[in-house]
C-alpha cells in the first residue's frame, strides 16, 4: 500500500480556532474534487508530487503531524486488515512457540523413569515478585524440581510424599514448596521440563538401571 498522502493548505491565513479543532487526532474529511479535500470548512490540496486522484465525496482521514497527512477510507481499511493479519500471525507464532515448549518438556520428562508418581515443583518466594523475578512468583532462574506424589524408598534413598527428589533445603522465610505447571499455546496445562540438576542426577540411577536391563 502507498504511504500516507500530503495535503497543503490552500489559504495562507486560517483562523487559529480552526487549527485548535484539527491539531489533535484523526479527522474525517471529504474530497470536493480529484485533488482537493475539505476539512471542517477549509480546503486543502493534494501535494503536487502525489499522483492520487480522488472521487468527489470520497471519505478520507486527515491528521496533522508537521504536515497535513491523509489516507483514503479504502487505504485505512487495508491498513486495518493488514494489522489484523499481522496480529493473527503473531498470535499463531506464540501459540506454536508455547506448544514446542510443551512437546520438549513432555519428551524430556518421559525419559525419567522415577519409580513412583511425581510432578514438578518449585520453591516460591515472596521476593519472586521483585524486579529480579519473572513476574509470576518465580525468579528468572527458578528451577523445576521433581516433586514426589508418593513416598519413595530405594536402598538408602528415602523421600516422602511432597518432597523434592533432591531434598533441597528451604532457604529464608515466606517460602513454600508448590507443585507447578505451565500452559501451552492452546491453554492446556502441562508438567514443565525438569531443570534441577540435583534431581536429574539422582533420577539417572533408574535410567541407568533400565539401560542395564536391556
Amino acid at each position: 500500500m502507498s504511504p500516507p498522502h500530503i495535503l497543503k493548505m490552500r489559504n495562507a491565513f486560517v483562523n487559529p480556532l480552526w487549527f485548535q479543532l484539527v491539531m489533535h487526532g484523526e479527522h474525517q474529511a471529504k474530497a470536493v474534487d480529484e485533488r482537493t479535500v475539505e476539512l471542517k470548512g477549509e480546503l486543502l490540496d493534494v501535494h503536487p508530487s502525489d499522483r492520487i486522484r480522488l472521487r468527489p465525496g470520497q471519505v478520507v482521514h486527515v491528521w496533522l503531524d508537521r504536515h497535513f497527512w491523509f489516507i483514503t477510507d479504502e487505504e485505512k481499511a487495508q491498513m486495518e486488515e493488514e494489522a489484523r493479519r499481522q496480529a493473527n500471525e503473531e498470535k499463531e507464532r506464540i501459540r506454536q512457540y508455547k506448544n514446542r515448549f510443551r512437546e520438549e518438556a513432555e519428551a524430556f520428562n518421559a525419559t525419567l523413569n522415577i519409580p513412583v508418581k511425581w510432578t514438578t515443583g518449585v520453591n516460591l518466594v515472596l521476593s519472586g515478585l521483585s524486579e529480579a523475578s519473572a513476574g509470576d512468583g518465580y525468579f528468572k532462574n527458578t528451577v523445576q524440581h521433581i516433586m514426589l506424589l508418593e513416598d519413595l524408598k530405594d536402598g538408602r534413598l528415602v523421600r516422602h510424599k511432597g518432597e523434592f527428589l533432591c531434598n533441597v533445603k528451604r532457604r529464608g522465610r515466606l517460602k513454600d514448596r508448590d507443585a507447578s505447571y505451565h500452559v501451552d499455546g492452546d491453554g492446556n496445562r502441562y508438567t514443565p521440563k525438569v531443570t534441577c540438576k540435583a534431581c536429574l542426577r539422582i533420577a539417572r540411577r533408574w535410567s541407568d538401571r533400565e539401560g542395564d536391563s536391556k
